[in-house]
């Protein structure tokens, strides 16, 4: 079975399947000197191993701290995630777990829709049979409250980000990339994966790039055209449309290991992300230069 992304424009609980499927909410802060912190709800219905968890992990991490709860432990009421002791919605996260406690608070949030345009970040192909959905809840919120773990409390105060993926299977191969640190308050959210259609695969991808409070948006939904091409031991992503173009040149900074979905959601994968890297960005009209930004606290996965 191909699940529909219809309706999917919020925070809430997609749930498009009884069985062998997986649904997470992602979210990322920073501590008030600077260190990167990212905390994953999930429920997967994969029929070999169902269960909900919780994925923590820091930017100097080698890997995540992977929390496994029971599929009953997981609950969506009144636009809130709960996990045991454990929540999260739009607006606060908090973490009441042994050794990890956290409580913040998000405020001032940027999202799509404030932007005007589609509310999805993936246009009208929300709405195809795909394998695998990915949405921008927002693309930046004030993030404000603390984070302790094993004995060792940080304050909170800083940008906060937060996405969520749902669906039956990772795309076999992909790359993500986002950031909201940059010294022009720019913004950016980017993900290209190969996905099957009928008996072929294609490279879904979108790109949000908020600069000077305009909101440009690249996709697979509106003719803009990519190119992912290797230099060196990295790569430079090139994105066309119109007279516009954009390049993009990352660099992965000491990724961690995280577990992601294999086929029907078996949490089996691993997947390398950093969320320390940086990121180039460079915007062109007619050939023109008009925005050249670095982005730190990138994150940052490399899976192409």
């Amino acid at each position: 079975m191909i699940l529909r992304g219809d309706d999917m424009n919020t925070f809430k609980y997609q749930n498009k399947k009884n069985k062998n499927y997986f649904e997470g909410w992602y979210t990322r802060f920073t501590t008030k000197d600077n260190l990167n912190i990212a905390v994953i709800f999930a429920i997967t219905k994969d029929i070999k191993n169902p269960h909900s968890f919780i994925q923590v992990f820091k930017e100097n991490d080698d890997k995540c701290i992977y929390l496994s709860f029971k599929t009953n432990d997981f609950s969506f009421a009144d636009d809130k995630v709960t996990i045991g002791k454990n929540s999260l919605s739009k607006d606060q996260i908090i973490l009441d777990h042994e050794d990890i406690s956290c409580n913040v608070s998000f405020t001032n949030q940027d999202t799509l829709d404030q932007n005007g345009g589609h509310p999805s970040a993936m246009g009208f192909l929300h709405k195809a049979p795909l394998e695998c959905f990915q949405e921008v809840i927002f693309l930046e919120a004030f993030a404000k409250g603390s984070f302790s773990l094993k004995g060792k409390t940080y304050e909170i105060k800083s940008k906060g980000y937060m996405e969520k993926t749902f669906g039956d299977n990772f795309p076999s191969r992909w790359i993500w990339i986002q950031s909201n640190y940059n010294k022009d308050n720019a913004k950016i959210s980017f993900s290209i994966g190969l996905i099957p259609i009928l008996f072929f695969k294609v490279k879904g991808f979108f790109l949000l790039l908020k600069i000077n409070n305009e909101l440009l948006r690249f996709s697979s939904y509106n003719l803009s055209r990519i190119k992912v091409k290797r230099v060196n031991e990295g790569i430079i992503i090139i994105i066309k449309k119109g007279k516009h173009k954009i390049v993009i040149l990352p660099r992965s900074i000491d990724p961690v290991t995280l577990v992601g979905p294999r086929k029907n959601g078996e949490m089996t994968l691993d997947v390398f992300e950093s969320i320390k890297s940086t990121a180039t960005v460079q915007h062109f009209i007619k050939k023109e230069l008009v925005y050249e930004g670095v982005f730190e606290n990138v994150g940052y996965e490399n899976m192409y």
